[in-house]
């Protein structure tokens, strides 16, 4: 640990004591940050001090409630307190977690189904079935609620296990300003790439009890906001492909009508609003008389307070870093100097960037904290940590059932099958085939199926002995000649079409790879794989990574486990497909994809 690492137990425990965790939700209390010279990620509050130092290789999440996530070597999530951050507050490891809202958190703990905890890691609610269903993703999550899907519709369930709006509506926004936005069927109405003449979309608004509060008609409002900002909702009329912007408030009045000069209204705060013009440029305006506050000169403009913006006037197409700068609501430079990154104020300090690898902290009007480390990089992004949430169970014997494999084929496909059917069949299921014409398969033996399966794709691909067409020649001769100084050899007859072949399947393949629930069980699925199969033979040999079982009648069957996947190939296998020798010693890679590799500046998506 740094030295500015070394903060004394009573101190953090004072300070997330006295800050506790708000009803809010936006209660955090501590971000993310490298420190110079340092090759770990420590958590500092907005004071400046460092409340867990060198606590994770991996970055962690910000804090909120008293508690942070980070990822292990095997890229799972685990659970830690600002009290004791140098180890694990459980050893539990986690696929997927939220943020902290409220005291509880949404997680899917490995190889267990999605749930809510409170600090401690207890488990106060399992979310395997609402309402009887069961829930596929957890998406949008914010003020303590999720939108959960079930099948192609979603609903909203909250921490505390309510069930705000049934899965019934075909799209739901993230909850905001205690307001949550549905769509039905024909949403794309309000899409800017909606066709004219769609038909009409009606959205609803509803508030976080489930009561109904208002409807938005894309026959009035063209164009909506996909959430409220600040207690309003942007939405716009459209003539032509000029689009006009305003704002509803949160009963559905007009709080601002439709003006032909607000371009887009990108941000909300106080009294003031921020507008685009017909140039691309932003500016304010203000919202109790419609009055220009500042003339849009801006290329980029949003609040940090109600009294302040961070804007810039570089294009940002020209090349090179963008810089902000801090003005008020006069326009006037609140903060001389000018910036990389600007975060959003939180307990009224923000992160700033004045340089690449030298960050500080200060208030909107630019007064730095004193005696802070050197810090070099930050993450100040509350977005959660995981961008969807699911289950990582599997019930890997249902897995196995529902694909029907048995030593005559799998998922209704025999070794009787012809070629022409399967082609007919895989044309039905994947919507970027066409429907088979002979001509065009004259140059593989395979077809390849992609059924779902439990949730998991599962790649299917079935080998025949011969190419799955030939051509079909007329009897004759054709006469040698020359063309240029190429002789032409005799010909069976002349070719009129092709034909598919007579042949049936040699082969069945079923490939399971681990980019889902699968992650970390595919040894599992290797022994339950090798033990059906079993059944249906005898073992002829095996290794670490492979089986080989004797079918009979000549067929074989291989079950063998790769460093992403575990595959089962059964059939006419040549001498050479048998040899167990390439998967010896093989064994499952985790593909891990650290958090801190898919943000940019103080956590922008990349």
């Amino acid at each position: 640990m740094t030295r500015f690492g070394i903060l004394s137990f009573f101190a953090v425990l004072l300070l997330f004591a006295a800050e506790g965790c708000s009803d809010s939700g936006d209660s955090f209390r501590g971000f993310p940050c490298r420190l110079k010279g340092g090759e770990k990620w420590n958590l500092l509050s907005m004071k400046g001090e460092v409340i867990a130092g060198e606590c994770s290789a991996h970055r962690p999440t910000p804090v909120s409630c008293g508690r942070f996530w980070a990822q292990n070597d095997n890229g799972y999530w685990q659970l830690y307190s600002v009290v004791s951050p140098e180890k694990p507050l459980i050893e539990k490891e986690y696929r997927y977690v939220s943020n902290f809202y409220d005291n509880r958190a949404l997680v899917a703990e490995r190889d267990k189904p999605v749930s809510v905890i409170d600090r401690d890691g207890k488990v106060t609610l399992e979310l395997d079935k609402i309402e009887g269903k069961i829930p596929g993703k957890f998406i949008n999550i914010a003020d303590g609620m999720a939108v959960y899907t079930v099948d192609s519709l979603q609903g909203v369930v909250s921490f505390d296990g309510r069930q705000v709006l049934p899965a019934e509506y075909p799209a739901v926004n993230m909850p905001s300003c205690g307001r949550i936005i549905v769509s039905d069927r024909n949403h794309e109405a309000f899409n800017a790439s909606a066709p004219s003449g769609a038909p009409e979309s009606v959205a609803i608004v509803f508030d976080y009890s489930g009561r109904e509060c208002f409807r938005i008609s894309s026959r009035v409002y063209g164009r909506m906001a996909e959430n409220f900002t600040a207690g309003y909702l942007p939405v716009a009329t459209v003539a032509g492909e000029k689009e006009s912007w305003g704002l509803l408030d949160e009963t559905g009045r007009q709080a601002v009508a439709p003006d032909s000069i607000n371009r887009a209204i990108t941000d909300i705060a106080g009294n003031n609003y921020v507008f685009m013009n017909d140039g691309g440029l932003f500016g304010l305006r203000s919202l109790i008389d419609g009055s220009v506050v500042l003339e849009p000169r801006f290329s980029s403009a949003r609040f940090l307070d109600e009294a302040h913006l961070a804007v810039s006037e570089s294009d940002s197409t020209a090349g090179g870093n963008e810089r902000y700068s801090i003005i008020d609501l006069k326009g006037e430079r609140a903060v001389k100097r000018t910036f990389l990154a600007l975060s959003p104020v939180f307990s009224g300090n923000l992160f700033a960037c004045i340089d690449e690898g030298r960050w500080v902290i200060m208030d909107p009007e630019g007064e730095m904290r004193s005696d802070l480390p050197e810090i070099e990089d930050v993450f100040y992004s509350t977005e959660e940590p995981s961008s969807f949430l699911t289950s990582d169970y599997i019930d890997i014997d249902r897995l196995i059932r529902g694909t029907g494999m048995s030593p005559v084929g799998t998922f209704g496909m025999t070794f009787g099958s012809s070629a022409k059917d399967l082609l007919d069949r895989q044309a039905e299921e994947l919507d970027f085939i066409a429907p088979p014409v002979a001509a065009n398969y004259g140059n593989t033996d395979e077809i390849n199926f992609f059924p779902t399966v439990e949730g998991e794709m599962v790649a299917v691909t079935v080998n025949f002995p011969a190419a799955l067409s030939h051509p079909v020649f007329t009897p004759g001769r054709i006469i040698d000649y020359l063309w240029g100084t190429f002789p032409k050899a005799n010909g069976p007859g002349t070719l009129t079409e092709y034909e598919f072949t007579d042949e049936t399947p040699s082969r069945f393949t079923v490939m399971f790879n681990n980019y889902g629930k699968l992650r970390g069980k595919l040894r599992r699925l290797y022994g339950a794989l090798t033990e059906h199969f079993s059944a249906f033979g005898k073992v002829a040999a095996s290794n670490s990574g492979a089986t080989l079982i004797d079918l009979g009648n000549g067929r074989y069957a291989l079950v063998a486990i790769e460093d992403n996947s575990v595959k089962a190939v059964w059939g006419l296998l040549p001498e050479a497909d048998r040899s167990l020798h390439p998967y010896e010693g093989n064994q499952e890679k985790l593909k891990v994809i650290f958090a801190e590799q898919t943000f940019g500046y103080g956590g922008e998506v990349k």
